[in-house]
Formats: structure tokens, sequence, C-alpha cells
């Protein structure tokens, strides 16, 4: 970091406290913002409805749908945070799976 750009954060940082906000807190909540954020990427959540609702299911059901997960959903939704997936990606999505595969996969996955 030059000086000139410490320079400029460190009067950032003073004009912020001056205005009564404290730079480490806002630190802080930008850090865990981003925690939760990964926290519920649409991987995770999927990994997690998989474990809650395929515990009683066929190894084979299972394998499916980790194999349909891994090959249709997850290399372009997989980091995404759910709330910022809008319907026309899902859709963008179910049509790759729709050329890719077949399309009892694309429903497969709409499902999932």
């Amino acid at each position: 970091m030059s000086l000139k750009a410490a320079r400029q954060k460190h009067k950032t940082a003073r004009d912020r406290l001056s205005d009564g906000i404290d730079p480490g807190a806002v630190r802080k909540v930008e850090k865990l913002s981003l925690h939760l954020a990964v926290a519920e990427s649409f991987e995770t959540l999927a990994n997690e409805w998989a474990e809650v609702r395929l515990v009683v299911k066929a190894p084979a059901t299972k394998k499916r749908n980790e194999s349909i997960s891994a090959n249709y959903l997850t290399p372009w939704l997989g980091s995404r945070p759910i709330a910022d997936i809008n319907p026309q990606e899902r859709l963008a999505v179910l049509k790759r799976a729709e050329t890719k595969g077949t399309l009892d996969a694309a429903h497969r996955a709409r499902q999932r």
C-alpha cells in the first residue's frame, strides 16, 4: 500500500469516528455479512436439504440426487447467495440441463 493510500484510509477512518461511526464495528458487520452470505449459498442450502430430506431414501436415490445437483445446478448456482438468484437465472440453468442432459434430468433438477 502506498503512503498516499494509507493516509487516505487514515483520514477516512478519522472522519467516520468524528461522525460517530466506529470503523472497527463497520468492518465486523461487513465480515459477518460475508460469512452469512456464504452460509446461505445455494450449494450449502442444497446440501442441508439433501441431508434432511433424503435420510430415509434408498442409496440409489441419494446418488441420483447428488449427481443431478453436481452436474446441473451447483456449477452455475453453487456459490451464489440464495436470495440473489432470480427466476431468469433458474430458468437458464434448467435450459442448460435440458440441452446437456435429458428432459427428465431438467425436470428432476427443477424439483430439487
